[in-house]
């Protein structure tokens, strides 16, 4: 990964995306994570990355979670 390609670890994945490419980077594998029950679909809406791992020249793969929406009020598990 090139020195210039900047840490993406811990945002949305729309605005890793954006990111990266105004820095001239491509995104050549998103792989989605979390608990086994989750579905494993084409990650969308309110992710996270929670990975970012070099691949080729200014090319990453991201690795990603699902945000979790906690309701008010609700007592912690």
């Amino acid at each position: 990964m090139s020195k210039d390609m900047p840490s993406v670890v811990g945002f949305r994945l729309d605005r890793a995306r954006q990111m990266l490419a105004e820095a001239g980077g491509q995104i050549a594998q998103i792989t989605p994570t979390g608990p086994p029950s989750a579905t494993q679909q084409v990650p969308d809406g309110r992710w996270r990355v929670v990975q970012q791992r070099p691949k080729e020249e200014a090319e990453v793969g991201l690795v990603v979670a699902q945000e979790i929406q906690l309701k008010a009020n609700s007592p912690s598990p």
